[in-house]
C-alpha cells in the first residue's frame, strides 16, 4: 500500500494539465499514486495525460459520457489504494514539498483530516498567499467541537475546496462519505460531511497548494441559475442539520451568511431565471429571518467596498421583500408610498 493517492478529475484543462501532473511527479516524497480521471474532455487533455502513462505511479481512467466533478471524484475513490487521499484539480498544482509536509503531519498526529493552506492566483506571474488558518502548525484540534468552532469562527475563512484537505481513506469509507451530485458547492458539502464525523483535524501552515482562479471552465467561473440553486440547497441542508443538532448559534449564523452571499447572486441572473430562485428562497424564510440583519451587517461592510454598500442593500432588500409578499403586493405598497 502506498501512503497517498492523488485524485485528479480532468475536463478541458489542456492548458494546465501538464503543469498539474508534473507538480505531482516531482514531489520530494515518492510514496504515492496518481489517479487521473478524464470526464470526457473535448480538447487534448486526455492526449496530454497519456504521455505520462509510462510512469508506473500514474493510472488513467476514462469516461465516455460526462458526469461532472462529483461523480468523477467518486470514481477515483473506488480505485484508491493509498492510506490517505489527496484531491487536486486539473487546473491547479502542488509545491514539490506538499506531500512531504502532509506526511509529517499525519505521521505525528494520526488525524482523520489534514488541511494545508493555499496560494491563490489569477495570473501566471501573480500569486497572492492566502492562509485560511494562520499559525496552523501550532494547532491540532482533537475534538469534534473544537473542529466546528474552528470552521465557523469569523476570524478565519471556511476552506470550501476539498483540495486543501487530505483524508484518511478508512475514515471516509467507514463513514460512507462520498460526493453528492451537486452542480456547485459539492466541495463544501463533502467537507462538512467529513468534519461532523471526524475525531481530529490538523492544520499545516504554509501555502503548498496553488489554487487557480482564472480558469473559464471552472464551476466557480460563472454562476447561473442551477449553480445558485445548488449553493442555496447545500447551505440550507447544513443549516437544517445543525438546527436539529441544537448546535451553538454562531454556526447557524455563519451558514446563514453563506446562504445570503449566494442569495445575492440572484441579482445577476436573467429575469426569467430569478423567479425560480425566489420561489426557492421563499421556502427558506426561516433562515433569512433568523440571520438576515447580522448577515448583512457583516456581508456589506466586509465583503463590499463602501461605495457599493447602499446599492447592494437596496437591490437585495427589494428581492427579499418581493419573495416574502409577492410582486403584486410589493407594487401596491410602492404605489401607496409614492402616494
Amino acid at each position: 500500500m502506498v501512503k497517498f493517492s492523488v485524485i485528479v478529475p480532468m475536463y478541458n484543462v489542456e492548458k494546465y494539465i501538464g503543469e498539474c501532473i508534473e507538480s505531482v511527479l516531482s514531489q520530494s516524497l515518492s510514496d504515492y499514486e496518481l489517479i487521473l480521471i478524464d470526464d470526457d474532455s473535448e480538447d487534448k487533455t486526455l492526449e496530454i495525460a497519456r504521455t505520462y502513462e509510462r510512469d508506473q505511479r500514474v493510472k488513467i481512467i476514462t469516461q465516455t459520457k460526462r458526469s461532472g466533478v462529483s461523480e468523477t471524484r467518486n470514481i477515483g475513490l473506488k480505485y484508491v489504494s493509498g492510506e490517505y487521499v489527496v484531491f487536486l484539480d486539473g487546473d491547479d498544482y502542488l509545491d514539490c514539498h506538499h506531500l512531504e509536509n502532509i506526511n509529517e503531519a499525519v505521521n505525528l498526529y494520526k488525524s482523520d483530516i489534514c488541511i494545508a493552506n493555499a496560494v491563490i492566483f489569477a495570473r501566471e506571474l501573480s500569486c497572492d498567499r492566502f492562509e485560511f488558518f494562520p499559525y496552523g502548525d501550532r494547532i491540532n484540534y482533537g475534538s469534534r467541537e473544537d473542529v466546528l468552532r474552528l470552521f465557523f469562527n469569523r476570524k478565519f475563512t471556511i476552506p470550501g475546496s476539498v483540495c486543501l484537505s487530505t483524508y484518511n481513506i478508512e475514515f471516509l469509507r467507514k463513514n460512507n462519505i462520498y460526493f453528492n451530485k451537486f452542480i456547485c458547492a459539492e466541495d463544501f458539502d463533502f467537507l462538512m460531511s467529513a468534519v461532523v464525523e471526524c475525531n481530529s483535524i490538523k492544520i499545516v501552515n504554509g501555502g503548498t497548494y496553488y489554487y487557480r482562479q482564472n480558469n473559464p471552465n471552472a464551476c466557480t467561473a460563472l454562476y447561473d441559475k442551477e449553480k445558485v440553486l445548488s449553493c442555496l440547497y447545500v447551505y440550507q441542508k447544513w443549516f437544517d442539520y445543525f438546527s436539529v443538532k441544537g448546535t451553538d448559534s454562531y454556526i447557524k449564523d455563519e451558514l446563514g451568511r453563506q446562504f445570503a452571499e449566494n442569495f445575492c447572486r440572484v441579482q445577476n441572473l436573467p429575469e426569467s431565471d430569478k423567479l425560480e430562485v425566489i420561489e426557492y428562497i421563499k421556502r427558506c424564510e426561516y433562515i433569512y429571518k433568523k440571520v438576515f440583519f447580522s448577515t448583512y451587517s457583516y456581508y456589506v461592510f466586509f465583503k463590499f467596498p463602501f461605495r457599493h454598500a447602499l446599492y447592494s442593500v437596496r437591490r437585495t432588500m427589494t428581492i427579499l421583500v418581493k419573495a416574502v409578499i409577492g410582486d403584486k403586493n410589493y407594487s401596491k405598497i410602492k404605489m401607496w408610498i409614492k402616494g
